[in-house]
């Protein structure tokens, strides 16, 4: 429940300040853009009118520079959540080292019952820290240590066993955060789908900033294409062949 209730959270934190890039006090991308057509539709009423003209051109490069706020915008919310996921990584992989190392204090009694009862508190806490991390699954020895696995069901994977365990890494695939497992020992990793957590719903912004980037990209190229091209076939008040306008 609490590794939900961090994906949900760190993932509607993000959308939120998207919601902002793409509608900055109303003025968005789609105002402009009406705005622009409209000021096209004066000047093809009268297309001697100078100051109509101008307002015209005035708009398309308010157009232009609400598109470039846009990317710029996502892009630094991608950046801001890129930094997010390395550090929920770092501080995954310092849990787990710390529960590594009380695991070896349990198992050093001669029996779960000799151990004192502040390293299983201490023990939990970091269970429950990470857990609102990334989503773990945990199975209680007998001996008073536990088995912490990760992943999706059926694929899940080991991260802590009686002494061993293994750490988060994170690498970009694709334009895209990937994690990954791995342990200090060898340079082999494993893909590991983190189904909750701080991670998962960072991992999810990040796919929903990368889908809206491309959108804003494709309605750019259209636009800049086609009406590139219609204005290539009129002609200027002095009757020269038009030029790209944007």
């Amino acid at each position: 429940a609490s590794s939900g209730l961090s994906s949900a959270t760190s993932q509607t934190l993000v959308l939120e300040q998207l919601e902002k890039v793409l509608r900055p006090n109303d003025y968005t991308v789609s105002k402009q853009l009406q705005e622009f057509f409209a000021n096209l539709s004066t000047v093809s009423q009268d297309p001697s009118d100078l100051a109509a003209r101008h307002i015209a051109i005035d708009s398309g490069k308010a157009v232009a520079n609400s598109i470039r706020t846009v990317a710029t915008g996502i892009l630094d919310l991608r950046k801001l959540v890129r930094d997010n996921i390395d550090a929920n990584v770092i501080d995954f992989n310092n849990k787990i080292v710390a529960l590594n190392n009380i695991q070896k204090e349990i198992l050093g009694n001669t029996s779960a019952k000799s151990t004192p009862n502040d390293l299983f508190d201490q023990r939990d806490a970091l269970l429950k820290d990470l857990s609102e991390i990334a989503a773990i699954s945990v199975d209680y020895q007998k001996n008073g240590s536990v088995k912490v696995t990760m992943g999706t069901s059926g694929q899940a994977q080991t991260l802590i066993s009686g002494l061993t365990y293994k750490k988060l890494h994170v690498e970009q695939v694709d334009g895209s955060a990937r994690i990954f497992l791995k342990s200090d020992e060898g340079p082999s990793k494993a893909t590991i789908q983190i189904k909750s957590g701080e991670i998962a719903g960072n991992l999810a912004a990040d796919v929903t900033l990368k889908e809206s980037k491309k959108s804003l990209d494709n309605l750019t190229k259209r636009l800049v294409d086609e009406f590139n091209e219609l204005h290539k076939f009129g002609v200027d008040l002095d009757g020269e062949q038009g030029q790209d306008f944007f």
